[in-house]
């Protein structure tokens, strides 16, 4: 997969590094990551599981009276929770910045795209959803429901 490299500065320690991003013109098509810094692959258009999240948290009580806009942002940041963890047993995100190489923290603090551009060819695994398929619909709503009142 086509990457394309991005600088970031840690907000924790001040490190500038290098990490990829999925391209501008990429629609609906996401990296997922964890704490431990894997990456997983998600193309949110052919994905059956995205829809099936977005639907179920549109039933939610707390999704009453939201925008379209701010359902995306909950499907968002709730979707990790639908995805098998990572080798290391930690949960990937949508919405999260890489893991800096120094303090080991996602705490970024500014992004930009390299200039001139900069790509890498890289292997990432698809996201899988074996332990989300395994839970009833009732299981998947109650799972939600724990991770949107958190937020």
């Amino acid at each position: 997969m086509k990457l394309h490299i991005f600088k970031y500065t840690c907000n924790s320690c001040g490190s500038q590094f290098k990490a990829p991003e999925i391209g501008p013109d990429a629609y609906g098509e996401f990296l997922l990551r964890s704490s431990s810094g894997s990456l997983r692959y998600l193309n949110a258009m052919s994905n059956p599981v995205y829809d099936e999240v977005s639907k179920l948290v549109k039933t939610l009580p707390s999704s009453k009276d939201k925008s379209d806009i701010q359902l995306a942002s909950i499907v968002r940041s709730a979707f990790g929770i639908a995805c098998d963890p990572d080798e290391h047993g930690q949960v990937l995100h949508m919405d999260a910045k890489p893991v800096c190489p120094s303090c080991e923290n996602q705490n970024i603090t500014y992004w930009e795209a390299t200039e001139p551009a900069e790509y890498v060819d890289e292997t990432v695994e698809p996201v899988t959803h074996n332990k989300w398929g395994e839970l009833s619909e009732k299981q998947k709503v109650e799972t939600l429901l724990k991770i949107t009142d958190k937020n």
